[in-house]
């Protein structure tokens, strides 16, 4: 190996020179103090005082789960049974208007009748001459045109058409001279005793037509030959003729509905009446059996 320089050699001696740093070869042995660029990268230890506050929290709401699950879920049922009472108190109130709107739908329609007040028409003193045939429809009941003779000749005599007094029969005893209804109405006109004397026999089809007859007659005149004001006359007195239509009492207003109806479609020449159906089904049927079984039929 060559010898170094000496230059060099003397530069290597060791020895102490203006600073006071001891230099072994080129290495300085005092060397200066460089910024720890990987400080950032080593992990942090936090304090003891951070750990155990954040110890505390987690032990905290660990033990406050259950209470805060089961305060959630008293919530919830609670806004379940509000929402759940709401809906079903609006099912309820459609439920009820649709009950409301179907008896409405199948409530008996009423005829209209109109009362005219102040006018001075003159009461006509007597029905007018019967000049109509005096054949019975063939949509009444069979106990009812048992009576067809006899309907023809009362016709004639009281002037009330043959089919008007078919349907007072059907109406009050569907042709059974001797039924008598719970109020003491007796016959095929359902005559209540205290309209006659001891001295007529109201099982006695010619005496009860008298008597049923003359009062509808009276009746007839009183309310300007209105059918509907008669028929409802005759079943609740002359002094419903005074009062409006809409106060009359329910069994004013069916009986009329029954009987204008009924009539109606008898004069029209229908073979069959709705009206007289729904009469049958309303509980006539059971009255015309025991008719039926009363003349033999």
């Amino acid at each position: 190996m060559p010898d170094k320089p000496r230059d060099y050699a003397e530069s290597y001696h060791h020895e102490e020179t203006h600073d006071e740093s001891p230099v072994v070869g080129w290495r300085v042995l005092n060397e200066p103090d460089y910024p720890d660029f990987y400080a950032d990268d080593q992990p942090s230890t936090p304090p003891k005082s951070q750990v155990s506050g954040r110890a505390s929290q987690r032990t905290l709401l660990f033990r406050l789960r259950w209470p805060i699950i089961g305060l959630a879920s008293v919530l919830l049922v609670a806004v379940f049974l509000v929402f759940a009472s709401e809906l079903s108190a609006i099912v309820f109130r459609r439920a009820g208007d649709q009950s409301e709107a179907e008896q409405e739908a199948t409530a008996l329609p009423i005829e209209q009748v109109f009362v005219v007040e102040g006018i001075n028409t003159p009461e006509p003193t007597s029905l007018s001459t019967p000049d109509w045939n005096l054949d019975v429809s063939p949509l009444f009941s069979v106990s009812v045109q048992y009576w067809e003779e006899s309907i023809g000749r009362w016709s004639l005599q009281y002037r009330i058409r043959p089919n008007m007094i078919a349907t007072i029969i059907q109406i009050e005893s569907c042709g059974s001279p001797s039924v008598v209804s719970e109020t003491g109405a007796i016959g095929l006109f359902q005559v209540l005793p205290d309209m006659v004397d001891g001295s007529v026999d109201l099982t006695d089809p010619e005496g009860n037509a008298r008597v049923a007859l003359s009062y509808f007659e009276t009746l007839y005149l009183l309310a300007n030959s209105d059918l509907g004001l008669a028929l409802a006359a005759y079943e609740a007195g002359p002094e419903i003729l005074r009062i409006s239509p809409a106060d009359w009492p329910q069994e004013a207003q069916i009986y009329q509905f029954w009987g204008s109806g009924i009539y109606e479609e008898a004069e029209r020449g229908f073979q069959q009446s709705p009206t007289l159906l729904d009469w049958m089904n309303a509980g006539g049927e059971s009255l015309c059996e025991q008719a039926a079984e009363s003349l033999g039929l």
